[in-house]
């Protein structure tokens, strides 16, 4: 798992895809699409505890393909909105670097059983 690494590419086929996906929905229907698929994720992923829970191998293996379709999507839509929303012109990548590491920082910090 340490090795696995996602990474989005956004090349000018991707902007020209999310641009265009702009300009014929809008922002808030994208915003709209990338709650649901985030409640399809959160749907897929109760579905694969509920057949880890059954026993069922079918099942988990078919919710672990639902998940990695929905994270898919997620990801996607995710991607979509930060080109949408221009982040990268609002945000130094390297300031939201280090606020994705303090914030694991934090974490690592509670697992150790700090506050």
């Amino acid at each position: 798992m340490r090795d696995m690494k996602v990474r989005i590419a956004m090349s000018a086929d991707a902007m020209d895809h999310f641009e265009a996906c702009h300009k014929t929905y809008g922002r808030q229907a994208q915003e709209d699409v990338l709650i649901e698929e985030m409640a399809e994720l959160t749907k897929a992923v109760l579905k694969h505890r509920r057949a880890e829970r059954c026993g069922s191998k079918v099942g988990t293996v078919n919710a672990r393909n639902a998940i990695v379709d929905e994270l898919a999507d997620v990801t996607i839509m995710i991607a979509q909105l930060w080109a949408i929303w221009e982040i990268e012109n609002i945000i130094d990548p390297e300031w939201l670097t280090e606020w994705i590491r303090n914030k694991l920082e934090r974490q690592a910090i509670r697992l150790e059983g700090g506050n």
